[in-house]
């Protein structure tokens, strides 16, 4: 077992849950190929129930080890910052690809700064950036 799916283990176990074969399969997946839809989750654990995927997802959402990263109306699946390193997205609204990208440590001094001038203690933030992938670029 990876140090990542030690954390994991303890995490569920610290909520009363345990480390199940469908839990990890979730996780591994979210792991390897996050952001992810809900189709495109299934499809990667495709050996698991459905419900049983929805039902994992839902525990993981309530447990802090999943969040919803928004895409348009609908959204995708990935690890939170607990199990990955934090990082933002670009998400092509041609082709619909979504690109990590980790910000710059003067990003957060900005966001401080710009969150105290207004008298706000930020406790999380993320940043969804829109526009054509280098690929769709071209086409363009």
């Amino acid at each position: 077992m990876t140090s990542v799916e030690s954390t994991l283990a303890l995490h569920l176990k610290n909520a009363g849950f345990s480390l199940t074969e469908p839990r990890l399969k979730v996780f591994k997946a979210l792991q390897d190929d996050g952001p992810l839809s809900m189709q495109e989750l299934y499809s990667r654990v495709s050996s698991i129930n459905r419900t049983t995927v929805y039902r994992v997802i839902e525990l993981f959402e309530e447990l802090k080890i999943a969040q919803r990263v928004a895409k348009g109306w609908k959204y995708h699946l990935e690890l939170t910052d607990d199990f990955i390193p934090h990082h933002h997205h670009f998400t092509c609204t041609n082709c619909h690809k979504t690109i990590s990208f980790d910000e710059p440590k003067s990003f957060d001094v900005m966001l401080e700064t710009v969150a105290n001038h207004n008298g706000f203690l930020p406790t999380a933030h993320t940043l969804e950036i829109e526009g054509l992938c280098s690929d769709c670029r071209v086409l363009a």
